[in-house]
């Protein structure tokens, strides 16, 4: 008699299919790493690497093509209960864009199998703060430090290094942290007030 097991089939199922979808979007090349904190990283590196490059990408048919299938197409459960494959938004429609903690155990009962199952009180599962840090690349990066330019010049003069390198069509794309790209923009801030009230006050002086 096999133990149960710990996660959903359906769930292994969908992430394996997203994570292996990912995977061929890759800028970093290489199998999806198993480990959860890894894959994390691995889908979060694809993703960016999508969205650099989405306006090239949605030039190109077969790519368009590969994209929905990937995250838009839908895939309905049959007669018997099987899908013939998962996407982004299957997964979206079954469990939502947040991961929920454990709801609490309201009794054990006896299974068909005549041996405890647990009954969990579903209303008492509330979502799991997940890291809202995600990396950015190209136009979004851009966007976060004002423009291309003052981000090619901070990564020069050294006030910041990417998260990691990305090659997307033989393209390189350094992908950096929001909250890295934050830090900088207020820390330039900072000096450039700091700058304009130094400033000021010679010009009083001075007057």
């Amino acid at each position: 008699m096999e133990a149960a097991a710990p996660v959903p089939a359906d769930l292994l199922d969908a992430s394996r299919a997203v994570q292996i979808g990912l995977w061929r979007w890759s800028p970093q090349g290489g199998w999806p790493r198993s480990d959860a904190a890894e894959a994390f990283e691995d889908a979060e590196a694809a993703a960016a690497g999508i969205l650099a490059h989405l306006d090239e990408r949605l030039a190109d048919e077969d790519d368009v093509m590969s994209l929905y299938g990937l995250l838009l197409e839908e895939h309905p459960v049959n007669d018997d209960g099987v899908r013939s494959g998962w996407s982004v938004v299957d997964a979206l429609k079954v469990w939502g864009a947040e991961r929920r903690e454990r709801p609490v155990e309201e009794a054990v009962t006896v299974s068909r199998a005549l041996r405890p199952e647990r009954v969990f009180d579903e209303s008492t599962a509330t979502p799991i703060a997940e890291r809202g840090d995600p990396l950015l690349g190209g136009p979004q990066a851009a966007a976060e430090a004002g423009s291309l330019r003052t981000l090619q010049r901070w990564e020069q003069k050294g006030e910041i290094e990417p998260e990691r390198v990305a090659y997307v069509a033989g393209r390189r794309t350094p992908l950096f942290r929001r909250s890295a790209l934050r830090e900088v923009r207020a820390r330039m801030e900072a000096r450039s007030s700091r700058a304009d009230d130094g400033r000021f006050a010679a010009s009083e002086v001075s007057g």
